[in-house]
C-alpha cells in the first residue's frame, strides 16, 4: 500500500522522472574515425596501382621478349657480308643463299704474296672454299648475347633512333694442297739462281773482263704456306703476305786463272781474276795450220805426255809414237784445249820459233814455262784464243 502511493503522489506532483537508458549494443560496433578510412582507401589505391603497374611491365615485358625472340630470326639491319651483299631483314636459310650466290659469281678475296717491290695475288676461290654456316653465323654474331641485354640494346637504340650497321667477311676454309701447289708455281717465277764471277772478253783491248758473281734467290714454299696460314684468320678479306725467300749463294766468288793467247803477237798471258800475272813468248800455229780461234777451255792435263803421230803429211817420217821426254814434240807438260782436234798448249825445245806462227796447230811454250803454267791452271780454266 505504501508502496503505490508514493507512486501516485509521484504522478500527481506532475515530475516524471528519466527511465535509465542501457546501451546493450556491443563496444565493436562503435564508428571508426576517419583518419582509418583514409588510410584503408590509400592503401588499397596503392594496392590497385602496383598490380596495374605490374601488369603493365609484365605485358611490356612478354611484348618484347616476343619481339625479341621474333627478329633475333632475321639478319640484324643495316649488315652487308664484305661490304657487298645486302643480307639485314634475312633468315639464316636466305642469308646462305645469297653467300652462295655471291661466290658463284666469282667475288672472293685475295691473298697479296709480296717479294720486295713486287706482287702476286692468289683468289681465296682457288685456294679453299665457303664455309657457308659459319658465314651466317657471323651475320648472326650480334644476337648472341642474353635476352635482357639484347631487349635493352633495342630499346636503346630505339629511344636514340640509331640502326647499327655491321659488315661481316667470308669465313673460308683453305685446302692445304692448293695453296702449297700455287705457292710453288709462283716460286718458278721468283727463284734465281745463283750466277758465279766468270770472265767476258773485250774484244778491242784483248784482255779478260771479271763479271762478278751473283746471288739467288730461292722461296722458302713450305715456310710461305705457314705464313700464310698463320695469317689467313677464315675470313675472306684480302690481306698481304711476305714471301719467305732464301738467299743462294754463288759456288764461285772469284772468276779465278783465264789464258789469253794472242796470236798476232805471238804472246801467251794468264790472268787472276782480271789481273795479268804471267807473260810468255808462244809459237802459235801456222797459216797452214792455225790454231783455232775462239773462247775454250783445258780440258785435260798431262804432267808427262806421250805423243801420238797424227799421220799427217808432216809426221810421215815420225815414229808412230814418242813417249816422255824433252824430246817428245809435246814438250814435258801438255794441256789439252776444249776446241777438239789435238791441240794442246805445251812444251817445246824449239826456243828459236818462239814469238813466230810455226806449230802444226798447238800453242808452244818453252819447256821451263809449261812446267811454271801447268802447277797454276786447273782443268775447266777458260782459255781465249784470238
Amino acid at each position: 500500500m505504501s508502496k503505490q502511493k508514493d507512486d501516485t503522489a509521484q504522478e500527481d506532483s506532475g515530475v516524471l522522472s528519466s527511465p535509465e537508458i542501457i546501451d546493450d549494443s556491443p563496444a565493436g560496433d562503435e564508428e571508426p574515425p576517419k583518419e582509418h578510412h583514409r588510410f584503408r582507401t590509400f592503401i588499397i589505391i596503392f594496392l590497385i596501382v602496383i598490380v596495374v603497374l605490374a601488369l603493365a611491365v609484365v605485358g611490356c615485358g612478354a611484348y618484347l621478349y616476343y619481339d625479341d625472340q621474333e627478329q633475333i630470326q632475321y639478319a640484324p639491319e643495316n649488315t652487308t657480308i664484305d661490304g657487298t651483299l645486302e643480307v639485314g631483314g634475312m633468315t639464316r636459310d636466305e642469308v646462305g643463299e645469297a653467300l652462295d650466290g655471291l661466290f658463284e659469281r666469282g667475288y672472293a678475296g685475295k691473298i697479296t704474296l709480296t717479294n720486295g717491290r713486287d706482287s702476286y695475288t692468289i683468289s681465296l676461290a682457288n685456294i679453299g672454299m665457303v664455309d657457308t654456316e659459319a658465314t651466317v653465323d657471323e651475320v648472326f654474331e650480334p644476337y648472341n648475347t642474353d635476352t635482357i641485354e639484347r631487349i635493352r640494346n633495342r630499346v636503346t637504340d630505339r629511344i636514340e633512333d640509331e640502326t647499327p650497321s655491321y659488315d661481316v667477311s667470308i669465313v673460308y676454309t683453305l685446302n692445304p694442297k692448293k695453296l702449297k701447289k700455287k705457292v710453288k708455281k709462283l716460286a718458278t717465277k721468283i727463284d734465281t739462281p745463283a750466277t758465279d764471277a766468270t770472265y767476258s772478253f773485250n774484244e778491242k783491248k784483248l784482255k779478260p773482263v771479271v763479271v762478278k758473281s751473283s746471288d739467288g734467290v730461292k722461296v722458302d714454299v713450305d715456310e710461305t704456306v705457314m705464313d700464310i696460314r698463320r695469317a689467313f684468320d677464315g675470313v675472306g678479306i684480302s690481306f698481304a703476305v711476305p714471301i719467305v725467300t732464301e738467299t743462294v749463294k754463288p759456288e764461285v766468288t772469284k772468276p779465278g786463272k783465264a789464258i789469253v793467247v794472242d796470236m798476232s803477237a805471238c804472246r801467251l798471258s794468264l790472268y787472276k781474276n782480271g789481273k795479268r800475272i804471267r807473260q810468255y813468248p808462244c809459237t802459235p800455229g801456222q797459216p797452214g795450220y792455225p790454231t783455232p780461234t775462239g773462247d775454250w777451255s783445258i780440258v785435260a792435263k798431262d804432267p808427262a805426255p806421250t805423243w801420238y803421230n797424227p799421220g799427217s803429211d808432216w809426221a810421215k817420217s815420225m815414229p808412230d809414237t814418242i813417249p816422255p821426254g824433252e824430246s817428245n814434240p809435246l814438250g814435258l807438260r801438255s794441256l789439252e784445249l776444249s776446241c777438239g782436234g789435238g791441240i794442246y798448249i805445251h812444251g817445246t825445245t824449239s826456243l828459236s820459233e818462239l814469238g813466230t806462227p810455226a806449230s802444226h796447230g798447238c800453242i808452244r811454250v818453252a819447256n821451263e814455262n809449261i812446267v811454271k803454267l801447268y802447277d797454276l791452271v786447273d782443268v775447266g780454266t777458260p782459255v781465249y784464243v784470238r
